[in-house]
C-alpha cells in the first residue's frame, strides 16, 4: 500500500509541479555544458559548441585575441564541429542529428546531409566531406553536394582521418586492422595492424610522418610512424590529442588532469597539470576533453571538463588565460539585486562575479583551497567568504576583499553568518565559534560551544547571542541534542531549547520546525506555542539541521523537499501560520534570495542558473518585505516604467487576469498566442491612463476562450502587451 501511495503522490506532484514551464526567469546565468571547441584555420576565431542534456545546441565564434563573442548560432543540432581546410565552412554533427554545413561568415546554412554519424572529416584539398554509416565511408563532394564514392570492407567503422599530403583516407574499425584507402581509386592501399581494437580517434601529424590512434579497449593513445608502422610512444588515460602545426610536438590531455608534451625528433617529454595542484580538492578533477591548436603554433586551447577553456603557451607549456561561464554546477550562491550582482562558487575553489543586467561574467577568482561558503551581507552590498583558513569580507560591487580575518590552525569553517544589522560576523571552527566586528576587524570572542561542526549558525534579532544547530553526522553533545544560545560578549550559554529542527530568528517571529508524531509542527521559539502543523506525505524523521527545509526570510512560509522519490525532485511550500499547502514546484536545488523576493533554481537540463520572482513561480501573493533594520519597504512616487506582470492564477482553468503597469497614458492591446505562434484572442482594454493595473479589479481579464468563443485546450500560451512604444511577452499555462 505504501509503495502505491508513493507512486500516486509522485504522479500528482509531477503534474502540480510544472508551473515553471509557464514562467519566464528574470534572468539566466551561464551557458550549457561545453561539448566541443576548435580554432578556425585562419586563426581568427575560437569556436565553442555548448549543449544542454536535452534540446538544441549553440555555437559561438569567439575572437581569438579578446575572446569576445563575435557570432552566435542558436538552435543547432549536434555535438561536434569541424572546419574545412580553407576555413570557409564548418560541419556540425553528432548527437543523432543530421550533418549541417554552414558558412563561417556570415554563419548561414549551406547544406544539410540527412545522416546521423559521429565521424566526419574534410579532405585537405577541400573536395570531399567524408562521413561514416555502419561499415561504409561515404565521400560527399562539397561542390556537387552529393555522394560520389563509397568505401567499405564490411566491418563497422569507428573513426576516420585524411592524410594531410596524400590522397589517402584512413579508417579504424570495431575489429581488425586500420585501413588505408586510396581516395582517387577507392581501393585499399594498405592495412595497419595495431593490435588494439576499436580506435575512436585517428589523427595525422601535419607533415604526415606520424599517426596517433586512441583505442577504446586499450584506454590509451599510441603513436606510430606512418610509413613503417613502428610504435614510437604510448600514453594512458588519454581523452584527446593533437600535433603542433610544425609537426615538432605531440600534445595530449588525460582524465587525471594532465597535459603531456612529446618532442617528436628526440622523444623528450614533459607535463603540466591543468588544475592548481596547491588545491587538495582539485587533484585529478580536470578531464582534458579537447585540444585545438591556433594555426600560428604559439598557443593552443584545452577544454577542461565541460565548464571551462584554458589557453596555453605552447612553448612554455604555461596557462595564459582561462575562460569560464559554462555548466554552472555551483555549490554556493549569493544574489545582491541592489547592485546587480550574482556571486557563485563553483566546484572547490572558484568564485565568479556576474552582472545580472547583462548576464556577463565580470570576474573570476581562483583560491588555493576549498571555498566553503558565500553569505550576502544584510545591506546587500558585500559578501562573506570562508576560504583559505580565513573569513573574508568582499565589496561585491568592486569585487575586491575589504577585510580578511585569519583563523589559524584550521582549514575551513564551513558555516558563516552576519548579524541582522551586519555589525558582526560569526564563523564556527574546530577551535570554537569566532565572532568578529566587521568594520574594525576586531575579534569579539572565541566561544567554546562544545561542538565543532554545525549546519546552521544564527544571531538573535538583538545581536547579543548566537545559536547553533549541529549537522546530522556531528558527534552528539555531552548533554544530548539541543539548541543552545550563547552570549557573544561573555561566551556563556544563557539558554537552550531541548528540541531539534530547523530554526529561524526574527523580531517577534522566531520559528522552529519539530517532529510532531505523523506531522511536522511549527512552533514559536520564545513561547513554545505550536502555531500549525504540516502532515507528512510519507514516513519521515526530522533530524537536527535537516537541510531539505528552508524558511522564507520573512518567516511566512517554509519550503520542504519531501523524500518521496529521488527520481522526482519536489518542493512543497507551506504557510507557517496555518500549515496550508501553498504551492508545489519541481526541482530540489533551489533557494530563496534577495530577502525572499527571488528564487534561484539550478536548471538540471541546461546546467544554467535561473532567477525567478518568488510570486511569479509560486503564484501566491508576494510576502511583506522587511529591510534588515525592520523598516517596511514603501513605493514612492508614481509608476516609473511600463511592465507586463505574470498572470494570476497560473496555471489556470478556465479564467485568468493579466496585470500590467503603465508609466504614461497609452492605448493598450493584449494578444494571446498558442505555442505554434497562432493568434488565439485579442483583448482591447483601450486607452488607459498611467497607473498600476495589477489588482484583479483592474487587470485585463481572459475567460480562456478564442476569438470565436470556443474554450481553448490545455497547454502553454504566450500573451503580448502593446502600449505605445512598449511591448512585452510572458508565458502562461492552462491546465484542465
Amino acid at each position: 500500500m505504501l509503495r502505491q501511495y508513493i507512486i500516486l503522490l509522485v504522479a500528482i506532484l509531477s503534474i502540480l509541479g510544472s508551473q515553471l514551464d509557464a514562467v519566464e526567469p528574470v534572468f539566466t546565468i551561464g551557458k550549457p555544458p561545453l561539448a566541443d571547441i576548435a580554432y578556425t584555420p585562419d586563426g581568427r576565431f575560437l569556436a565553442t559548441l555548448s549543449k544542454p542534456f536535452q534540446g538544441a545546441a549553440a555555437i559561438e565564434l569567439l575572437d581569438a585575441e579578446s575572446f569576445v563573442s563575435v557570432h552566435r548560432i542558436d538552435s543547432v543540432e549536434g555535438r561536434h564541429i569541424q572546419f574545412s581546410p580553407d576555413g570557409s565552412q564548418m560541419a556540425i554533427f553528432g548527437n543523432k542529428a543530421a550533418i549541417q554545413l554552414r558558412n563561417v561568415e556570415p554563419p548561414r546554412l549551406r547544406a544539410t546531409i540527412p545522416v546521423e554519424t559521429v565521424n566526419v572529416a574534410f579532405s585537405p584539398d577541400g573536395r570531399y566531406l567524408a562521413y561514416t554509416i555502419d561499415d561504409t565511408v561515404y565521400l560527399w563532394h562539397l561542390r556537387q553536394k552529393q555522394v560520389v564514392k563509397q568505401l567499405t570492407n564490411g566491418v563497422f567503422v569507428t573513426a576516420i582521418a585524411f592524410h594531410p599530403t596524400l590522397p589517402i583516407l584512413v579508417s579504424g574499425h570495431q575489429t581488425g586492422p586500420v585501413t588505408f584507402w586510396n581516395v582517387d581509386t577507392g581501393q585499399i592501399q594498405r592495412r595497419f595492424d595495431t593490435s588494439w581494437q576499436f580506435p575512436v580517434k585517428l589523427r595525422f601529424s601535419p607533415d604526415g610522418t606520424f599517426i596517433a590512434i586512441l583505442s577504446k579497449n586499450a584506454d590509451a593513445v599510441h603513436l606510430f610512424e606512418t610509413a613503417t608502422g613502428v610504435l614510437r610512444d604510448a600514453f594512458r588515460h588519454a581523452l584527446d590529442f593533437n600535433f603542433s602545426p610544425d609537426s615538432t610536438y605531440f600534445f595530449l590531455g588525460t582524465t587525471d588532469a594532465m597535459l603531456w608534451r612529446l618532442h617528436l625528433p628526440t622523444g623528450w617529454r614533459d607535463s603540466q597539470s591543468v588544475v592548481d595542484r596547491r588545491t587538495p580538492e582539485g587533484r585529478g578533477s580536470g578531464h582534458v576533453e579537447r585540444l585545438t591548436f591556433h594555426p600560428n603554433g604559439a598557443q593552443f586551447a584545452s577544454q577542461i571538463n565541460s565548464d571551462r577553456i584554458s589557453i596555453w603557451d605552447a612553448k612554455k607549456l604555461s596557462r595564459l588565460k582561462t575562460l569560464y561561464g559554462w555548466e554552472q554546477n555551483y555549490t554556493q550562491v549569493a544574489y545582491l539585486p541592489k547592485i546587480n550582482r550574482l556571486i557563485t562558487g563553483i566546484y572547490t575553489n572558484i568564485l565568479h562575479f556576474w552582472d545580472t543586467r547583462t548576464g556577463d561574467l565580470l570576474k573570476t577568482v581562483e583560491f588555493h583551497s576549498r571555498l566553503w561558503q558565500i553569505v550576502p551581507s544584510p545591506d546587500g552590498r558585500s559578501i562573506a567568504l570562508d576560504v583559505e583558513a580565513t573569513n573574508q569580507i568582499w565589496d561585491a560591487a568592486l569585487m575586491e576583499p575589504r577585510h580578511v580575518f585569519q583563523i589559524r590552525g584550521y582549514l575551513g569553517t564551513q558555516v558563516v553568518a552576519f548579524s541582522p544589522s551586519g555589525k558582526y560576523l560569526a564563523s564556527n571552527t574546530y577551535l570554537g565559534t569566532f565572532v568578529w566586528e566587521v568594520d574594525t576587524g576586531r575579534q569579539v570572542n572565541l566561544i567554546d560551544t562544545g561542538w565543532s561542526d554545525f549546519s546552521l549558525l544564527l544571531f538573535t534579532s538583538d545581536e547579543q547571542q548566537i545559536t547553533l544547530i549541529p549537522p546530522n553526522d556531528a558527534n552528539i553533545h555531552p548533554r544530548g541534542d539541543f539548541i543552545g544560545f550563547w552570549d557573544i560578549q561573555t561566551g556563556d550559554m544563557v539558554r537552550s531549547v531541548d528540541s531539534i529542527g530547523p530554526l529561524m530568528l526574527r523580531p517577534g517571529n522566531s520559528l522552529q520546525i519539530r517532529d510532531d508524531q505523523d506531522a511536522l509542527g511549527i512552533f514559536d521559539v520564545e513561547t513554545g506555542r505550536k502555531l500549525s502543523q504540516i502532515s507528512k506525505p510519507v514516513p519521515f524523521q526530522l533530524i537536527r539541521g535537516s537541510s531539505n527545509i528552508q524558511f522564507h526570510p520573512t518567516g511566512r512560509m517554509v519550503a520542504i523537499h519531501w523524500p518521496v522519490d529521488t527520481q522526482f525532485d519536489q518542493q512543497r511550500f507551506y504557510d507557517t501560520q496555518t500549515g496550508q499547502l501553498l504551492a508545489v514546484l519541481s526541482g530540489a536545488d533551489l533557494r530563496f534570495a534577495g530577502q525572499g523576493k527571488f528564487m534561484l533554481i539550478h536548471n538540471e537540463n541546461s546546467h544554467q542558473l535561473e532567477i525567478y520572482r518568488t510570486p511569479d513561480v509560486l503564484n501566491i501573493p508576494e510576502p511583506d518585505l522587511v529591510e534588515p533594520q525592520g523598516r517596511q519597504l514603501a513605493q514612492w512616487g508614481g509608476i516609473k516604467r511600463n511592465a507586463l506582470l505574470q498572470n494570476f492564477p497560473n496555471p489556470f482553468n478556465p479564467e485568468t487576469w493579466i496585470p500590467f503597469r503603465l508609466a504614461d497614458e497609452s492605448s493598450v492591446t493584449i494578444q494571446i498566442y498558442n505555442s505554434k505562434g497562432q493568434l488565439v484572442r485579442r483583448l482591447s482594454p483601450g486607452v488607459m491612463p498611467a497607473g498600476d493595473y495589477s489588482s484583479q479589479a483592474q487587470a485585463a481579464y481572459w475567460d480562456g476562450r478564442n476569438q470565436t468563443g470556443e474554450p481553448v485546450s490545455s497547454g502553454v500560451y504566450l500573451y503580448t502587451i502593446n502600449a505605445g512604444d512598449f511591448t512585452a511577452t510572458r508565458k502562461m499555462l492552462i491546465r484542465k
